[in-house]
């Protein structure tokens, strides 16, 4: 005989956590910015999709902004390499964070924002 155990109705969340954004002032290869999420808890129903939204015009982007699907999926780290173009003048302020999508509704968990000048040129 075998006992088969099921926990029903409970969601666990997701987390997912912005690190800084490296080479914002170039030193690391022209008009590069390197985005970085860390994903440190695969949530209930595991998340399906991870990536990360910014914009230089709204401190709290979302996925209606500019935003990026990275493929992968587990824990750990991942990352985005984005050029800005057309490439600015002058510095700029930009707001960048990760994001996971979970659930049959694809329900968006967003991690905390990470400011950053780009100040490339």
């Amino acid at each position: 005989n075998i006992l088969t155990i099921k926990a029903t109705g409970q969601e666990n969340i997701p987390v997912v956590i912005t690190l800084p954004v490296t080479n914002p002032d170039g030193t690391q290869g022209p008009y590069r910015n390197t985005f970085h999420g860390d994903v440190t808890n695969l949530g209930y129903p595991p998340y399906s999709k991870r990536g990360f939204c910014w914009s230089s015009t709204c401190s709290n982007p979302t996925v209606s902004d500019y935003n990026v699907e990275v493929p992968g999926n587990g824990l750990g780290e991942y990352s985005y390499s984005w050029w800005d173009t057309p490439i600015p003048t002058t510095p700029v302020t930009y707001y960048v964070r990760a994001w996971v999508k979970y659930g049959t509704d694809n329900v968006i968990v967003y991690g905390n924002v990470q400011p950053y000048i780009f100040n490339d040129f």
